[in-house]
């Protein structure tokens, strides 16, 4: 369909208008060239290609805690600063004084609630796993069903190139989701942790409520460092985490996940502080942890984590924000497109090919690179013209 510009479509309108007003139409302008839908060339390109994510320290599912005591009477007081080790029963809040007349109610509601918490994790990480592997069955199917049509007699040379690109991207899901799968099995028992040791964090405070005035404490549940103590009237707050074994943790698309992999490396480096930049690895790589609980869906773009790991340095602690920057190699006189021009269908890299007076979906298979061009490996040769997507056409 010929595009149409914007001032044409105003003028056509004007003339309406006048036309209804009484008024003689003005002769419509024309523009002197015609507007083209936005294109983009196969070309040879070199450039360093590397990818950057922004995210933050996190601390092992297990081995953080914030011990939380806004129930606790205006007497409490915190024992312990920011920085000092503990280890599990250390004392962190002394408790003296009369509780708030609600207090136990409301202590005891968070109680049972982390109780039926806990009683449901170990059915919510099944379903998890449930999930994961749905998806990398999924892929199997998909990838199934090219391969045999793959065997149909009459397909073209280019239809075969097509449906075998299509299932080496398919490939890649599959591997992904196995590697999610082994990643859910082996933070299962962690995960399940975090949640007996909040439940005991509950009922200590539980505990010393019902000890009345004295000499009750709130203790650590787990040996670590406090990274944090919030002690606004009322309502303490220690933060404890063993930062000696710390994570990087980064937001990232579709189409930076898919550049990424399991075992690369990035530089990290910290946006709040001065620090020479530490060397981490790639050791998760899946869909956004939203609060505590993974979300799993087929790949598409509402984000990704990567989850990485690093030696720890003193300056990081949990929550400090960071950058990471991934070296993805040197390219060298290589076919390449605009990062733009690729879209992608459940995962499948696909470009829209300008063939004669129309266009033709082509997959194709993408290699190293940034947000401003990508590598093409296979599925299209230099010359080739491609349609942007409509929406970065307009």
């Amino acid at each position: 369909m010929p595009s149409i510009s914007r001032t044409a479509i105003c003028l056509a309108m004007s003339v309406i208008v006048a036309a209804l007003a009484g008024c003689p139409p003005q002769p419509a302008a024309v523009d002197d060239e015609p507007v083209e839908p936005a294109t983009a060339e196969v070309t040879r390109r070199s450039f360093a290609a590397e990818e950057m994510l922004g995210g933050s320290i996190v601390a092992a599912p297990a081995q953080y805690v914030e011990v939380d005591c806004s129930l606790c009477p205006a007497g409490a007081e915190v024992l312990v600063e920011t920085g000092e080790s503990v280890e599990q029963g250390d004392a962190l809040v002394s408790i003296s004084g009369s509780y708030p007349a609600d207090a136990a109610d409301g202590l005891a509601e968070r109680v049972q609630q982390a109780r039926a918490n806990l009683e449901s994790a170990d059915e919510d990480f099944a379903q998890l796993l449930v999930t994961a592997q749905e998806q990398r069955e999924l892929a199997g199917e998909r990838i199934a069903a090219l391969e045999e049509a793959l065997e149909e007699p009459g397909l073209s040379q280019e239809e075969r190139e097509q449906i075998t690109l299509q299932i080496r991207a398919l490939e890649v899901w599959y591997d992904r989701a196995e590697l999610e799968i082994e990643w859910l099995q082996a933070q299962r028992d962690d995960v399940m942790e975090r949640r007996r040791m909040r439940v005991a964090g509950w009922e200590d405070m539980l505990a010393a409520m019902h000890n009345g005035n004295g000499d009750a404490v709130v203790r650590s549940p787990i040996d670590g460092q406090v990274t944090e103590v919030r002690t606004d009237e009322g309502a303490p707050t220690v933060v404890i985490a063993d930062t000696s074994n710390l994570f990087a943790q980064c937001a990232a698309t579709l189409d930076q996940a898919r550049r990424l992999d399991v075992g690369m490396e990035a530089l990290i480096t910290t946006t709040t502080v001065d620090t020479e930049p530490i060397m981490g690895t790639i050791i998760r790589i899946s869909r956004t942890i939203e609060d505590e609980d993974i979300s799993l869906d087929f790949p598409d773009d509402s984000g990704h984590l990567v989850l990485l790991q690093f030696e720890t340095a003193e300056e990081l602690d949990p929550g400090r924000p960071i950058e990471a920057r991934f070296d993805l190699g040197e390219v060298e006189n290589a076919l390449t497109l605009p990062t733009p021009a690729i879209e992608y269908e459940d995962g499948i890299p696909y470009v829209n090919l300008i063939v004669g007076d129309g266009t033709e979906r082509r997959y194709i298979l993408v290699g190293p690179g940034d947000s401003e061009y990508t590598v093409i490996e296979e599925g299209l040769s230099e010359g080739d013209e491609v349609m942007l997507p409509a929406a970065l056409a307009s």
